[in-house]
């Protein structure tokens, strides 16, 4: 192996770390108010309920909620199932941002989660 294959396979590798990084540690959420924590919930109930294929449950493909954005005022309320079902105000409509990934670290698709429509934009 040449210096040029030797540089492109530590680039490659390098790029791959970075990757990771930002896939385990950087993409998310934090400092999450009430009100967008109730509707994270709410996301991750509908991601459950809808997506149900062998890969999922065996944990090959995972989802994270990249960013949650208030897309209007109107007040809202929706079903939130945690240790007991519940029905939570909201202040206004939200919509998330999903990334589903391969094995926790290779992204592969985003898909929008919105309240008003109930249903994913890819």
């Amino acid at each position: 192996m040449g210096k040029r294959e030797r540089g492109y396979v530590l680039a490659i590798i390098a790029m791959l770390m970075l990757l990771a990084l930002k896939s385990l540690f950087i993409d998310g959420l934090s400092d999450l108010n009430v009100e967008e924590k109730a509707f994270s919930s709410y996301v991750e109930q509908t991601i459950e309920s809808r997506e149900k294929w062998a890969l999922n449950k065996s944990g090959v493909l995972s989802y994270k909620i990249v960013k949650i954005k208030k897309t209007d005022d109107e007040a809202t309320t929706i079903k939130v199932e945690g240790n007991e079902k519940r029905l939570v105000e909201l202040s206004g409509n939200y919509t998330a941002r999903v990334r589903k990934y391969i094995f926790w670290i290779l992204p592969y698709g985003d898909f929008s989660i919105s309240m008003e429509k109930g249903q994913e934009e890819e």
